[in-house]
């Protein structure tokens, strides 16, 4: 498995809740969340993003590639991707994201497959780490975790990362999710964000790891400027198919 293909979902190992598209929030809720992935003992991120929370409204801004925008809007029900250098977009509903994730589920139809997906792997208390722990078919996630200063923080990164997971299954991206969806829905429901996770692959004799850190922060006039720049972006750029970004 190429190492720098799992970043991408890797990056978003974050809370998952079961409905994404649910339009419940508030119109105060604003903060930031920077992650960063680490591939082995490598001292630089492989993968690093900016993601700014804005009245239910999340701009995932890719800090490697600053062409590269993704904004999810749970309550529209849409996901947009933009390229700002090419100045296209494309725009997927997240009841498609829904289905196609339900489907590719219903399609395990034996134990192996299940297991092989990870639709069985249950959370348990780590070893590793002060958190969480899931694995399954040579794969193992240990999460440390944080509580952050409202719930509902948690709350709405756990809808951003919902949307991403789907989106990156739909563009058949990193590690099998399902496993992680779980772990996920467990810290959401507690009400807590991750701090640390660590991810492990073996396959056969090769064994490959990942350390993703998030870090919490406040909303700035900078952000606030960079959300209204990408608002304006959305009403100039052409619409392509999905294949083109």
């Amino acid at each position: 498995m190429n190492p720098l293909r799992i970043l991408a979902i890797f990056a978003m190992l974050m809370p998952v809740l079961a409905n994404a598209a649910d339009p419940t929030v508030r119109t105060d809720q604003t903060f930031t969340i920077i992650t960063k992935i680490y591939a082995n003992q490598a001292k630089a991120p492989a993968a690093h993003h900016r993601l700014l929370f804005d009245s239910g409204v999340i701009y995932d801004l890719d800090q490697v590639d600053p062409d590269r925008v993704a904004i999810y809007d749970p309550a529209a029900k849409d996901v947009t991707l933009l390229d700002l250098e090419k100045k296209i977009q494309t725009r997927l509903s997240t009841d498609e994201l829904v289905a196609i994730t339900a489907g590719a589920k219903a399609a395990a139809t034996t134990p192996e497959l299940r297991e092989h997906l990870g639709l069985d792997a249950k959370v348990v208390d780590s070893v590793r780490v002060e958190g969480y722990a899931i694995s399954f078919a040579g794969i193992e996630y240990d999460v440390s975790v944080q509580t952050p200063r409202h719930r509902w923080m948690a709350t709405d990164f756990g809808r951003f990362s919902d949307l991403a997971t789907r989106l990156n299954l739909v563009r058949r991206e990193g590690v099998i999710p399902f496993a992680r969806m779980t772990l996920g829905s467990h810290i959401a429901a507690a009400g807590e964000i991750p701090l640390e996770t660590r991810l492990k692959i073996t396959r056969g004799q090769q064994t490959s790891s990942f350390t993703s850190t998030a870090t919490i922060g406040t909303l700035s006039e900078e952000d606030r400027k960079t959300i209204e720049d990408l608002r304006g972006r959305l009403a100039l750029y052409r619409q392509v198919p999905i294949s083109e970004l």
